[in-house]
């Protein structure tokens, strides 16, 4: 007896979490088709798609109205492909057929590598806040959706491919434009000197209807390395309102070391200045760098998902006003005077990066290894390393000193 689909209000929109993981832990990280080796996952980024052997919807390659929405989505109905075999068989779909492909997929599968938990994990959460691409129509491809529930809530935050990049643009231009307005001191309070460190925190999709909760939770947003928050007010200025909380006891109309900001966007922004240290002021502490990124990005992620905002986020941080200022690779009490390595920073303003936040870290230490390779690498190769030196042997965040509660 043929199964009738499903009524479009119970239909589901994507591959779940679990078929993702699934596909993922029997593609030894490389595409189906038949002897390639190009990877799914490269680094932090995702080069592969998920395809549908037959069509996500009407008009796309080998689809099938009688299909459910749950068999389409489904584990046996999907493979993994390079870009370039995508294309291959897309375009030719009297060659590949659906028997075809089922039995690439089988083979494939039979084949793989066993992948660690743990590299499964981290590429199944890079395919859910990445572009993902599905074959679903001829002779093109298209954006597709992955229904994911990112963090344990009732109503799971979809994102579209072109919407997700649609904002992480927006995001880094707001970030750039944010750090030169610091910089040439359009910042909404005056700031000490001495080094600035910028961190922005934006949501990926419109979060503007929780400002009011944002507005009367500000003891959510201190400042960095601020026990108390000295001022805050909402202001409206430029035709946006936002909150802003400052570190000076004297209030928000004097100098700051550190103010935090949260736009009417629910955007977070975090300045903490007078980071220099040494009897000239040339030096900036590495660790002392990666302690305020981990203790504020995790807890500004955690702040915003308690005023209703939900993730995904990306994490944006710079320094600035740095140049030819030395960046230690220790903190600079537990340094010989003699035995001082660091790197010269050769630019005013260093971006160092971004990292989605699919939900928000359960800790310092998980929040530490999702930065770790892309915002703490760049700030490593600054101060000339490699790589972070503040992960022990099992990959635990092991900074010696932290910003810790202030």
């Amino acid at each position: 007896m043929t199964r009738k689909p499903k009524p479009e209000t119970e239909r589901i929109s994507g591959p779940s979490r679990a078929v993702i993981k699934r596909l993922f832990g029997l593609s030894s990280n490389r595409c189906a088709f038949p002897r390639c080796t190009a990877p799914l996952i490269e680094g932090e980024t995702v080069v592969g798609h998920v395809c549908h052997i037959k069509a996500a919807s009407p008009g796309g390659p080998r689809y099938d109205d009688k299909q459910t929405s749950s068999d389409r989505h489904g584990f046996a109905n999907l493979l993994l492909l390079c870009p370039r075999h995508h294309t291959v068989v897309d375009d030719d779909i009297d060659a590949y057929t659906v028997e075809r492909l089922h039995k690439m997929k089988a083979g494939h599968e039979a084949a793989a590598t066993p992948l660690q938990d743990q590299e499964v994990e981290r590429a199944t959460n890079l395919i859910l806040v990445q572009s993902v691409t599905s074959v679903n129509q001829s002779g093109g491809i298209t954006a597709h959706t992955v229904n994911q529930t990112i963090h344990v809530h009732p109503q799971p935050l979809v994102l579209a491919t072109d919407q997700r990049q649609s904002m992480l643009e927006r995001a880094r231009a707001f970030h750039h434009a944010r750090v030169k307005a610091v910089v040439s001191k359009q910042a909404p309070v005056a700031m000490i000197e001495d080094g600035l460190f910028i961190l922005h925190v934006y949501p990926l999709h419109d979060a503007s209807q929780h400002f009011e909760t944002i507005s009367s939770q500000h003891r959510l947003f201190p400042p960095m390395r601020t026990p108390i928050i000295q001022d805050w007010e909402i202001r409206y200025d430029g035709g946006q309102s936002y909150l802003l909380t400052g570190s000076n006891a004297e209030g928000l109309k004097q100098e700051q070391r550190a103010y935090t900001c949260v736009f009417e966007t629910a955007c977070v922004e975090a300045v903490h200045s007078n980071l220099f240290v040494g009897q000239q002021h040339e030096f900036l502490e590495l660790p002392y760098i990666e302690a305020l990124l981990v203790r504020y990005a995790h807890d500004y992620c955690h702040a915003l998902q308690e005023c209703g905002v939900e993730p995904p986020y990306v994490v944006l941080a710079s320094v600035a006003d740095v140049k030819n200022k030395n960046l230690l690779r220790d903190f600079f009490r537990r340094v010989s005077l003699r035995d001082r390595p660091f790197g010269v920073m050769q630019q005013n303003e260093i971006a160092l990066g971004e990292y989605v936040v699919a939900s928000s870290p359960t800790n310092y230490n998980d929040c530490a290894k999702q930065l770790q390779s892309n915002i703490f690498r760049r700030l490593a190769n600054v101060a000339g390393l490699p790589g972070s030196p503040s992960f022990d042997a099992d990959g635990n965040y092991d900074s010696a000193e932290s910003v810790g509660p202030p």
